[in-house]
């Protein structure tokens, strides 16, 4: 891939390895107004002085507008279809910063609070053409600690979480009867119990049926066994401990959330006897770079390889029915061969078959693009639209809205299928073969189906966001639509009680049991037998083995549901083919997800899912906002944090600007330096704060607010996954931060206050693991307030820092114009031992201190992308997923330097140099710091130093120049120099 960037540094073209050229048109303030791709067509935005979007139009026609509130929020949505008048408008409305109401043509919300602002009630209306409403209400509880205490599903049963002292999640119960007095009539349902967990996630639960689940890790983390058992005792002699499968493996609870596989990993881990009693029984073998290399199950080992670029090419599947070391000659190895383009594009397929050539399967793609050119394996061709929708593939024909979502589908010219959707994109009808079905969601996940009378038919439940159990109700319930008196109540409960004594109120259900994905393999009833077994192909092919009774369940991969009608599983905003392995249409990302807008997750579908309960908190620099008016004003551009801030794709995210700046991340309560700086200090506001460091603190204390916040609403279930970053100021702030954390977590729980509905304090907890920590260019310097902690946190599993080896500004005021005021002496995470089984690298790069952190102005900020691109390499290490796509950069930028130094004609040292500051209190010069990689030695062969002048007394000097820039980098050779000395990062150099 190569990346064309225009005068403003900012990209304005990508072109992939097969020839598509996606473009760019960029605005002076760097936001992309024009996008223009041979997959998904034309799209134009406009925005707002605020930098908002407003409006969008696509390559039909159809168009989007956006209007916000005074606070910044969404408040309209407009969709207007080419050629069809009639505009599709999402309204929002909010209360101070609750929101009260979403209203949608198709789907209506309505939201209540209590005086803390916790979530009481959520209401959906599901308008039907010529039908009355469906309206589903959820409850929510909460205990005297501010945990969530129950939930209401929508049949109006209750689902109430059940703690330990430590307010961890141990049980989910189901009480049909919501009066407490009257539950005596039918018994509660324990859904799960015996939660318990390590420090990466779930360890161990037990399902309502008996059936026992665990989770086995390495020391690092790695997932090494999954094992679903019933609870009868095994046989005597047969008994394999948990204890002799830790020695076995050498598996204990892990202690850090690691890449997804390290070269620690055991390699006997496939060979371990069968558990007995097992229903499912998995080991997992991973290499170095996280692929799944192999599966031992309970009568099949599955094999798999990959290609230089990580992508799957290879299946083997063997039956192992005669034992798990020797291989029956009954089954022989099933294999499934797949060969793509550079770009991503599956050329050739080989499918189990026959015969080799029977098998293979090629596909053509339209020149320099994406889009198939015709049916694979076939001459029928693929018709596409301006937007890389497809109309019709084969004879099967298909129907899109404005929003690029699938409404109908045809086949030979006959109706199968027709589907709507409510704002977020999530399908909430459907009608195939006559029938129409309808759904309610949770998170994101699909939470209850409804049959056409808008009666409940089924509900899933899910665990860590994995499904657990389905509930089907074969009468069908009226959901659950608002809140009854007491009496009323009770009079309700007692007429479900006689209708359950009377077998009118028929419900059963089946507990899922998943795979290492999240997918279910195994479904079993409640006397623990098997209803339901399938196995996957590598893409997600299902061959369902067993359904008893007919037991059909449509889950699949994370996030998909399979459609009988088409084959297809609906994946959120798109549809995928398991067969194809990939989407039916463009990502409506672009390129920011994979540089194949029609790609599933880069072909490597066994090791890449989305992760839940990922949270990024980011500090920027100095003088550095994602304000794109104030940089273009003051001559900078958006620095690393703020990048890393765009590319992060695990989760939520939070950002601080930096001192110096109005931080308007909660635009009602804007941090201004001018709040913070003395009286007696007479530069401007801003100026003052960016030498005294006067908001700091502030910023610290909002991001710690924030951090509260996520807590609070993370899942109960989930580990809330830290990633954290910083740059200059904003690095120490990070660390500060990220140590004021850490003191407040015992054992992997992290302890907060917050303020109840009469004002008092209630303690809560959230289980968390530190997961990144990545700092460019750490420094301090003159410091108001409370002192920071630099120390880094032993939780941290992957700690990683990038030096500025040509920054010297050691002196308090120096002689340079315009960058006279302060020292930045370096902040080392050296001079500390390193825990064991954590990472904690320090690496030095060519630059001064806003080359390795960014911000300078946006033609001048290339030499900060390689720092930029190290820092990422290291993230995706740690296990975060963030968008590394190869980038480019010119062949010669600039260097800069605000020290002294300037004024020699080669860069050679005057009487100023800065301090490196280590943890265990050594110093050093940045000129002598040494173990980070590159030294400031090794960086003058890649320098060329502007010329000087003869003063009057004969001597050669140099006089600054606006931007600071001393000299230039020949980067190809200072990329070559990296690469050979073990930085990794994923970076080219433009040009011959």
């Amino acid at each position: 891939m190569t990346v064309g960037r225009d005068a403003l540094g900012l990209t304005d073209e990508i072109r992939a390895p097969n020839g598509a050229r996606t473009r760019y048109v960029n605005d002076d303030f760097g936001r992309t107004l024009v996008v223009s791709s041979p997959d998904s067509g034309t799209v134009t935005r406009s925005y707002d002085l605020a930098g908002r979007v407003i409006g969008s139009t696509d390559s039909h026609g159809n168009r989007a507008t956006y209007a916000y509130d005074a606070a910044g929020r969404i408040a309209r949505q407009t969709i207007l279809k080419a050629g069809n008048g009639k505009p599709v408008t999402t309204t929002w409305r909010w209360q101070g910063s609750d929101l009260l109401a979403i209203d949608h043509p198709a789907q209506s919300e309505r939201y209540t609070y209590d005086a803390n602002h916790r979530l009481l009630a959520k209401t959906v209306t599901l308008h039907r053409a010529g039908a009355e409403p469906i309206v589903s209400r959820t409850s929510y509880e909460y205990d005297a600690d501010g945990q969530p205490r129950s939930i209401t599903l929508a049949d109006g049963s209750v689902i109430e979480y059940k703690r330990n002292a430590q307010n961890a999640l141990v049980a989910l119960e189901r009480h049909r009867v919501r009066t407490s007095w009257l539950r005596w009539l039918l018994p509660s349902q324990t859904l799960v119990s015996k939660i318990e967990r390590d420090q990466v996630d779930i360890s161990a639960f037990e399902y309502g049926n008996g059936v026992q689940a665990r989770y086995q890790r390495s020391p690092e983390g790695t997932l090494a066994r999954i094992v679903y058992r019933r609870a009868q005792d095994p046989a005597p002699g047969t008994v394999v401990t948990s204890a002799g499968i830790e020695r076995l493996l050498g598996i204990a609870p892990a202690h850090a959330a690691m890449a997804p596989a390290t070269a620690a990993q055991p390699v006997n881990v496939l060979g371990l006897p069968r558990e007995p009693n097992s229903l499912f029984d998995s080991r997992y073998l991973w290499d170095v770079q996280g692929n799944l290399l192999g599966v031992r199950g309970n009568d099949e080992t599955r094999d798999y390889a990959y290609d230089a670029r990580d992508r799957l090419i290879v299946e083997a599947r063997t039956r192992t029915t005669s034992g798990l070391r020797q291989v029956s000659q009954e089954g022989p190895a099933i294999d499934a061969r797949y060969f793509y383009d550079a770009s991503g594009n599956r050329l050739l397929a080989q499918q189990p078959a026959a015969g080799v050539d029977a098998a293979t399967v090629r596909t053509a793609y339209q020149p320099g693009a994406n889009r198939r050119s015709s049916e694979a394996g076939g001459a029928q061709p693929i018709r596409y639209d301006a937007s890389g929708l497809p109309l019709s593939i084969g004879k099967r024909a298909f129907e899109w809205d404005a929003l690029g979502k699938l409404t109908a589908v045809r086949e030979d010219g006959k109706d199968v299928a027709a589907y709507s959707y409510n704002h977020r994109g999530e399908r909430i009808a459907k009608t195939a073969a006559g029938d129409t079905r309808h759904f309610l969601y949770t998170g994101r996940k699909v939470a209850a189906e409804l049959d056409a009378h808008g009666r409940v038919t089924r509900e899933y439940l899910y665990l860590a966001d994995k499904p657990v159990a389905i509930i089907d109700h074969a009468d069908g319930v009226q959901p659950e639509s608002g809140e009854r008196s007491g009496t009323g109540q009770a009079w309700h409960d007692i007429g479900l009680v006689f209708k359950s004594w009377l077998g009118n109120a028929r419900e059963a259900v089946a507990y899922l049991h998943t795979n290492h994905l999240g997918a279910p393999e195994v479904a079993t009833d409640a006397a623990a037998k098997p209803v339901w077994v399938a196995q996957y192909s590598g893409f997600g092919v299902i061959a369902v083995s067993h359904n008893q009774d007919a037991f059909v369940q449509p889950l699949r991969l994370p996030g998909q549901y399979e459609d009988g009608e088409t084959g297809l599983y609906y994946n959120d905003h798109r549809y995928y083919d398991p067969r194809e392995g990939r989407y039916l249409s463009p990502d409506p990302l672009g390129l920011r997800a994979d540089i194949n807008s029609y790609a599933y997750v880069s072909n490597n579908p066994l090791r890449y899912i989305d992760p839940e309960g990922l949270v990024l908190f980011a500090f920027d620099g100095t003088g550095n906002t994602r304000d794109d008016a104030w940089l273009a004003a003051n001559g900078g551009s958006r620095s690393n944090v703020s990048q890393f801030f765009d590319r992060y794709q695990d989760g939520p995210k939070y950002y601080i600007s930096g001192v110096g700046t109005v931080d308007t991340s909660d635009a009602a309560r804007p941090i201004r330096p001018g709040d913070f700086v003395p009286w007696y200090n007479v530069l401007p506001n801003e100026t003052a704060d960016m030498a005294f460091n006067y908001s700091g603190n502030a910023r610290i204390v909002r991001m710690e607010e924030y951090f509260n916040n996520a807590a609070d609403t993370a899942a109960d279930d989930d580990v809330m996954e830290i990633d954290i970053v910083g740059f200059s100021r904003g690095a120490a702030q990070a660390r500060d931060f990220s140590n004021r954390i850490a003191a407040r977590t015992t054992d992997g729980w992290y302890k907060y206050t917050v303020k109840g509905a009469n004002g008092e304090d209630i303690v809560k907890c959230q289980k968390v693991n530190f997961r990144f920590l990545g700092l460019w260019d750490t420094v301090l310097s003159t410091n108001s307030g409370p002192a920071y902690n630099l120390a880094i946190p032993a939780q941290f599993a992957h700690v990683s820092h990038a030096v500025a080896l040509n920054e010297f500004r050691g002196q308090s005021v120096r002689d340079l114009p315009g960058g006279r005021f302060g020292a930045f002496p370096l902040e080392s995470i050296g001079g500390a031992p390193t825990p064991d089984g954590k990472v904690r690298i320090e690496r030095g790069f060519l630059g001064a201190h806003a080359d390795i952190g960014g911000g300078f102005g946006a033609g001048e900020n290339q030499l900060a992308q390689v720092a930029m691109e190290w820092m990422v390499k290291q993230a995706a290490t740690a296990g975060v997923k963030v968008d590394d796509a190869p980038r480019t950069v010119i062949a010669t930028t600039v260097l800069h330097d605000k020290s002294n130094n300037q004024n020699t004609p080669d860069g050679v040292p005057t009487q100023e140099d800065r301090e490196v500051r280590y943890r265990d209190g050594t110093r050093t010069t940045q000129r002598q710091m040494d173990g980070v990689g590159m030294k400031f030695s090794d960086t003058g062969q890649f320098i060329s130093y502007r010329p000087g002048t003869v003063n009057g007394s004969g001597n050669t000097v140099r006089g600054p120049v606006p931007g600071f820039g001393t000299g230039t980098v020949d980067m190809k050779g200072y990329l070559k120099w990296l690469k050979e000395n073990g930085y990794d990062l994923n970076l080219t150099v433009q040009g011959p």
